[in-house]
């Protein structure tokens, strides 16, 4: 399990590159990992649903193959609930097995001086994604957990911040089995035919008595 300890702290996360007004954003990038020697029959998908009370958002990362891709950025304002992330691959490309692994988690605190620059942007000029300058970590928290369907990642922050989680799905493909042809079965040979010999006939023996 990936751990950065902090304060437990309240946020909204929304999907969109807006401008970075309130807090900071978080982003996700995985990392697709083929193995076996099967082939894999199409595109894998990885969706990200994050729930903040009732709200829920989502996105999908789309995998070619062997490949990092990553999310827009999550808009993260201070002002509501903790945020619970779950991360799973909802089209496999027909692996045998799947693997989901956390990678590190990173919290990159966001300073006055940027958070001033940032509010003067309109929105959709720039937005969260930015490198931000920032001083040391002060109440942020982040985790994440490996289950067998996905992970689940949580994430609260007290001063702005960027997040950035990174992960990785492994699909294993295991080769079809060989085929063999169906086994030709060849009906027993038959015994020639005998020809029927007719019976040798016997004399007949005539005995005349006289007297």
């Amino acid at each position: 399990m990936t751990r950065i300890l902090g304060r437990r702290a309240r946020l909204l996360v929304l999907v969109g590159a807006v401008a970075l007004v309130a807090g900071g954003c978080v982003s996700f990038s995985g990392t697709k990992v083929v193995t076996g020697e099967g082939t894999p029959t199409g595109d894998f998908v990885v969706r990200i649903t994050c729930e903040i009370g009732a709200q829920t958002v989502t996105e999908d990362l789309t995998f070619q193959g062997e490949e990092t891709v990553e999310s827009g950025p999550f808009s993260l304002l201070l002002t509501f609930g903790e945020a619970s992330c779950f991360i799973t691959e909802i089209e496999q490309a027909g692996a045998t097995s799947v693997t989901y692994v956390c990678g590190d988690i990173v919290i990159r605190p966001v300073d006055e001086t940027s958070l001033e620059l940032l509010e003067q942007v309109p929105p959709g000029a720039g937005g969260p994604g930015a490198s931000l300058a920032g001083g040391e970590p002060n109440g942020e928290q982040a985790t994440c957990t490996e289950t067998p369907d996905g992970l689940e990642v949580e994430i609260s922050i007290e001063d702005p911040a960027e997040v950035f989680v990174n992960f990785t799905v492994i699909n294993d493909f295991e080769a079809p089995p060989p085929t063999t042809a169906a086994p030709t079965t060849t009906a027993p040979p038959q015994p020639a035919a005998v020809e029927a010999v007719a019976p040798t006939p016997v004399p007949t023996r005539v005995v005349t008595f006289t007297g």
